[in-house]
């Protein structure tokens, strides 16, 4: 392969990451207003991740665990390695565990079940798509509220 391949092959994948990139953005974008959130917010970077723990209906302050790993990233020189190693090791395990919940919290408010929240985990793009375009509608909580009272 010499170079002027590999340009066209580099440039052919860059397309199609920033076609995927695009896509993302319109599916958040159409969830977000679903669910009664600005639109814009699925452009706007961490606010786009705090408006979508809210859809889920999650506490905001699981936004912390998606930046444990990066934070603690920081402090790798000044804490000792073992120390560092579980303090990382329990924020990547925390990190997957809080982003498989969000993802059965997201299904839970477009009314679906764990079936579809499995598709979230493993096909993300393409059930949030689902979701985006089909026609599914977000369960307001002050409609669960109403239904109690």
């Amino acid at each position: 392969m010499n170079v002027n391949e590999l340009i066209a092959v580099l440039a052919a994948y860059g397309l199609f990451v920033l076609g995927l990139a695009v896509f993302q953005i319109i599916v958040m974008w159409k969830l977000f207003t679903k669910a009664g959130q600005p639109g814009w917010a699925a452009i706007i970077p961490i606010y786009n991740l705090i408006v979508f723990i809210q859809i889920a209906k999650k506490p905001t302050w699981w936004a912390i665990w998606f930046f444990a790993p990066l934070l603690l990233g920081l402090l790798a020189g000044v804490l000792p390695p073992f120390l560092f190693l579980i303090l990382n090791l329990v924020a990547v395990v925390g990190l997957i565990v809080f982003a498989i919940l969000l993802q059965v919290g997201i299904a839970k408010a477009f009314g679906q079940g764990a079936g579809f929240a499995v598709g979230l985990i493993f096909f993300n793009l393409i059930f949030m798509a689902i979701l985006a375009f089909g026609n599914y509608q977000y369960e307001d909580q002050n409609s669960d509220e109403a239904i109690l009272a």
